[in-house]
């Protein structure tokens, strides 16, 4: 080979090499860009799923609540039923007492 087509090979090569230097570079921009939107992404991830933590939250604090009034009312409905069930046991026991004092 000859100096010139040495010269020649080298400048190919050379050039080459700068091409391949700047599509490392694009490549590199690239994956700092998609790293960044990633980096977007997870903190919109993140901040969503914060929002829905608390939305669960504050559901189970209502359902628990619910469910504290529900057996509350239970409770009084028990109660008022018994008072019910004796003012029926009185009623009846002073209509046997009338009937008996009728006889």
């Amino acid at each position: 080979m000859t100096e010139t087509s040495l010269h020649a090979k080298l400048d190919v090569t050379m050039s080459q090499l700068a091409i391949m230097q700047d599509e490392n570079a694009n490549m590199g921009r690239q994956m700092l860009e998609t790293e960044s939107h990633a980096s977007i992404n997870m903190t919109d991830l993140t901040g969503q799923v914060d929002q829905l933590t608390g939305r669960v939250r504050a559901l189970t604090d209502e359902r628990d609540a619910t469910l504290r009034n529900l057996e509350s009312l239970r409770a009084e409905s028990s109660i008022i039923k018994s008072h019910h069930n004796t003012d029926i046991d009185r009623m009846a026991l002073d209509i046997h007492t009338m009937e008996d004092r009728l006889r």
